[in-house]
């Protein structure tokens, strides 16, 4: 009888917004470190999971790159460890909270109006 055991393994990032935070659809970004010099940065929107599939077995450390991200606060442990070695799939959840009170919170827009000009 021949039995087969997946080596790989998938690792999910799930981004989630502290109660009363709203989303203004910025993804956030985060680090994923591994074996065998294993990085990569993965950007992630609010309650939109990511999943990244097929990862070597071995243990991994997410860390989400908050040093841009000036509107939320981070309300949970800045880094993660995920192990991939016995697991084959493992969700890492971190929670932001909105800060309304910092500055530049809001868009704004203007149109662009050219007009030409005479060759006299």
């Amino acid at each position: 009888i021949n039995t087969y055991n997946r080596h790989l393994r998938d690792l999910t990032i799930h981004k989630v917004l502290a109660q009363g935070s709203q989303s203004d659809a910025q993804p956030f970004l985060f680090q994923i470190t591994g074996p065998n010099s294993f990085s990569m940065t993965v950007p992630v929107e609010a309650d939109v999971p990511v999943t990244i599939y097929d990862l070597p077995k071995g243990e991994y450390t997410v860390t989400e790159l908050t040093d841009w991200s000036w509107r939320y606060t981070l309300q949970s442990q800045n880094s993660q460890k995920a192990d991939l070695t016995e697991n084959a799939s493992v969700t890492l959840t971190f929670t932001n909270q909105y800060q309304e009170d910092q500055w530049l919170t809001d868009t704004d827009v203007e149109a662009n109006t050219f007009t030409a000009l005479s060759a006299n």
